[in-house]
């Protein structure tokens, strides 16, 4: 049996019994603790490099953050300034549509004015005619 001890720095194998007559099973062993030296190695090799990595998406997802929170603020800043504005705009139609039907009205009110002078003209004449008419009828 063989008895693998980890420390801190080293990976070392220990034999704690007597090895097999044919040492496979050791050898077998001792790859696989350099596998893992390598492995531990290039970890430490790229320790660095995930920390700057980490710290980098660190800062960007704060940025990000900062960024989200600043535009959901003028969203909502924007949005509140356009609501009112409709209300606004219906207003100033409603004025307008106000001004345009007084003038409107203004101008049928003249136009029938007009008609009704003309009726009245008409009339007048109608009646100087028919007196007209009279005084012949009379005379005869």
């Amino acid at each position: 049996m063989l008895l693998i001890v980890v420390k801190e720095q080293d990976l070392e194998i220990t034999s704690v019994e007597e090895e097999s007559p044919d040492g496979s099973e050791y050898n077998h062993l001792q790859v696989i603790v350099r596998q893992l030296q390598q492995q531990r190695d290039d970890t430490v090799i790229q320790q660095p490099n995930l920390e700057a990595l980490l710290e980098v998406t660190s800062y960007c997802c704060t940025n990000v953050q900062d960024k989200t929170w600043y535009l959901r603020k003028k969203l909502n800043k924007f949005i509140s300034q356009v609501e009112p504005a409709p209300q606004e705009k219906l207003e100033h139609l409603r004025e307008h549509d106000d001004a345009s039907c007084g003038r409107q009205m203004e101008l049928r009110i003249k136009d029938l004015e007009s008609q009704l002078s003309k009726k009245n003209s008409q009339e007048d004449s109608i009646k100087t005619e028919l007196e007209k008419y009279k005084q012949f009828y009379l005379e005869e």
